[in-house]
Order: structure tokens, then sequence, then C-alpha cells
């Protein structure tokens, strides 16, 4: 249960036979720089603290597997979810539970 706030890692194969990798994970705030974490007095970065989240990388890379493997924009690639999004659309009765308990 992913989505478009987390990460994207893809493996493409090309009708030559090739197989082109994309990484899409989370890249850290512009301003979390190596220096400035040093300055900060951090050794490590702990798991479960502020340094460790990142910004989602699943919609970018989207962007980057859709224009050349699909010739469609980004937004050509989400119209139909955000039809179904403004519209609403059957969920499975799991998903229902689940999102019942938030």
């Amino acid at each position: 249960m992913t989505g478009i706030g987390g990460d994207c890692f893809a493996l493409v194969g090309k009708p030559d036979g090739s197989i082109m990798g994309l990484n899409g994970s989370g890249r850290p705030a512009k301003a979390a720089t190596s220096d400035l974490l040093k300055q900060s007095g951090l050794t490590q970065i702990a798991s479960r603290s502020i340094p460790a989240v990142t910004v989602p990388g699943a919609i970018h890379a989207c962007d980057e597997l859709m224009k050349p493997h699909a010739g469609m924009t980004l937004g050509e690639t989400l119209a139909p979810v955000i039809r179904l999004a403004e519209a609403g659309t059957p969920v499975t009765p799991r998903v229902g539970y689940d999102w019942a308990k938030i």
C-alpha cells in the first residue's frame, strides 16, 4: 500500500532486450547538507529522526518512466486517477476497514 508519498524503484525491459534501472528513492531536504548535519554534532542518523526523513521520489520517478517509455506526460498518466479521486471509486473490504480506522 505505497503511493505518491513513497519511493519508486523500477527495472524496465526494452524491446532490444536491454534493461534500464531507475532509482526513485527519496532525497534529503535541500538544506540538509552533510556539512550542516556534521556542524550540528551528528555522527549518525537514527532511523526515526528528522534527518532521516526524505522527500518522496515516486512522482518524479513516474514522470521519468512515462515520458520515454509510454509517451505520456505526468498529467496524462494521472488523469484517470484524478477522475477516480474526484468521483469516488469502490475499494476492497480490507482497504475500507483500514481506512475507517484512520
